[in-house]
């Protein structure tokens, strides 16, 4: 293995802004605006991850994924006394389109299309040519569901937000793919909804590690879909 690519420990750290999200502050940049099918206003980031550097020879290699920790800079605020949203942060060895992020929320009521998941029943069949992303290619990932708890006042009239309920879900299997997505999607309950989120990063620990040839290509066509 040649010097500098030495199997061991590695921390990658990626960085995502926050930024005001409401019908006022629309688009957000950098942030895109998101079409939604429920009656909220949809957000999403992604920066991306670049492993080409263990890429440097014929020698078989991956990164096995330790542990994966999201930070926040601060706390979410609702403007308002009421309101709700949901934040999906993903990890994936794809870029999500814009259409497959549309449909993972609707709305509390509406089951949607989440990464790695099966469609539930509620929701037809995509097209064959549609992107879907099987368990192997979402690595991490994390939903929070957070509303207002008027019971939790901030001053004024402006209660806190708190997370109603959260999910983990992701295979982190061997990354061997170039490049590793980090999509962070934001979605209100309604347009005149306003959210104030906070910058975060997203801290990936792993570990180097050598792989036989075959390996390596069955992880790639797991990751590509192949």
């Amino acid at each position: 293995m040649p010097k500098g690519v030495t199997p061991g420990p590695r921390q990658f750290t990626m960085m995502a802004p926050g930024g005001q999200f409401s019908s006022v502050a629309n688009p957000v940049t950098p942030w895109n605006h998101q079409t939604v099918a429920g009656p909220g206003l949809g957000y999403f980031y992604t920066t991306q991850l670049d492993l080409r550097g263990l890429i440097v020879d014929d020698q078989s290699r991956g990164i096995a994924i330790t542990n994966i920790n999201l930070q926040e800079a601060g706390p979410w605020d609702i403007i308002g006394e009421t309101g709700y949203f949901i934040i999906y942060d993903l990890l994936t060895t794809v870029n999500p389109t814009a259409h497959t992020l549309e449909e993972i929320f609707n709305t509390v009521a509406i089951p949607g299309q989440v990464p790695g998941f099966l469609a539930p029943f509620s929701i037809a069949n995509q097209p064959s040519t549609e992107q879907t992303l099987n368990p192997s290619q979402v690595t991490w990932g994390m939903w929070r569901l957070i509303g207002n708890n008027p019971t939790f006042r901030l001053g004024g009239s402006d209660a806190a937000a708190t997370v109603a309920s959260s999910g983990l879900f992701g295979e982190g299997e061997i990354a061997v793919s170039p490049t590793l997505y980090w999509t962070r999607l934001i979605i209100s309950d309604a347009d005149g909804t306003g959210v104030n989120g906070a910058s975060a990063n997203l801290v990936v620990n792993g570990e180097v590690v050598e792989l036989s040839t075959s390996r390596e290509v069955s992880q790639m066509m797991r990751a590509g879909q192949r």
